[in-house]
């Protein structure tokens, strides 16, 4: 299982996702990619979790067509990791530690019954990539909560994840935020992006954007690529945190360099209008056509426009309305607004 499609699978888990007519976009571009669903769908998943609204409702026509996307070609791909998955860099979230039983649940188990509470977080990991039933989400959860009482940080982190998203279990918000700063302060990224969340919404802790800032560059700093194209958004300013556009340039350009082409197209902005960094029209551009290329809706929109006026590159009103047309096609109303009449 690639870790892109892990990113797919850690959307439909989660399932908390603010209104991106995401069925269409998965029926159109991506549906007829040869790629499969790491190309263009990825793009629109890692943007569907922006802070771009106070509170993000879940919608059953993203969940189906997220469950499309993880059982593309008939393969079921998130029963490989369970239905908590991780983001596109790094391990899969509640990972068991390092020397746990490679033929998981008996001897994770015997662990725990032992007394050893990294062993009951082991089998609450191992279990959860297997779990179906509601009394199967109810013991695990249960093995964490007693992990997390002996001190196990992370079993804490993974408890938050699941109260704070209902992920088996009632959700609880207010019981979720206390577990996910305690998960987030052990550097559990995907604690750290739901504490953001959380901090951002104001959902079961005092909302506060500048900790929700602090909370996403933390899971950015673990890996969460999601996280990233936050924090960068965060800090170009007009979301209530103080801007800093050198640090958010930063972050945009390492990213970018990883591989998350949404934020080749956030660099791209940056080159383009100097922002934080030294104007740079012919890398920008570059950026640009990487990141739309990877089906990065944002980044056609933009080069559409340039194309069409000519500005920083050759004028190509047929090429640049193609690709407004194509940005328009998955409900991006600002690339509808562009096509010329």
């Amino acid at each position: 299982m690639t870790s892109k499609t892990r990113t797919l699978c850690t959307a439909l888990a989660l399932a908390f996702l603010p209104g991106l007519a995401l069925a269409q976009v998965c029926r159109t571009d991506c549906a007829v990619e040869q790629r499969g669903p790491n190309g263009c769908c990825l793009s629109r998943l890692e943007q569907l979790r922006l802070p771009s609204a106070k509170k993000p409702v879940p919608n059953e026509k993203h969940t189906s067509a997220l469950t499309e996307l993880c059982t593309f070609n008939g393969k079921n791909l998130c029963r490989d990791r369970g239905p908590v998955a991780q983001p596109s860099m790094g391990p899969p979230l509640f990972v068991p530690s390092p020397g746990a039983a490679v033929t998981p649940t008996d001897a994770a188990h015997q662990r725990c019954e032992r007394g050893d509470l990294q062993g009951c977080t082991d089998e609450a990991a191992y279990s959860l990539q297997k779990a179906k039933k509601a009394e199967d989400f109810s013991k695990i959860a249960a093995l964490f909560s007693r992990a997390c009482d002996g001190h196990i940080e992370l079993a804490c982190g993974a408890l938050g994840v699941m109260l704070s998203t209902g992920l088996g279990v009632p959700r609880d918000p207010v019981r979720a935020a206390p577990l996910l700063v305690r998960g987030c302060a052990a550097e559990e990224r995907e604690a750290c992006s739901r504490l953001a969340d959380a901090y951002w919404t104001g959902t079961g802790i005092a909302r506060s954007p500048e900790k929700a800032a602090e909370s996403y560059e933390r899971a950015c700093t673990a890996g969460d690529t999601l996280a990233c194209n936050n924090v960068i958004k965060l800090l170009r300013g007009g979301h209530e945190v103080a801007a800093d556009e050198a640090r958010a340039w930063r972050l945009a350009d390492r990213t970018c360099t990883a591989g998350n082409q949404p934020a080749c197209e956030l660099a791209a902005e940056a080159l383009l209008q100097g922002r934080g960094v030294e104007r740079d029209l012919p890398r920008g551009i570059t950026l640009l056509r990487q990141s739309c290329d990877a089906s990065v809706v944002e980044a056609c929109t933009l080069l559409g426009g340039l194309m069409i006026n000519g500005s920083g590159l050759a004028k190509d009103i047929a090429g640049g309305t193609a690709l407004l047309r194509r940005a328009c096609s998955t409900g991006h109303q600002e690339a509808c607004a562009l096509i010329p009449r």
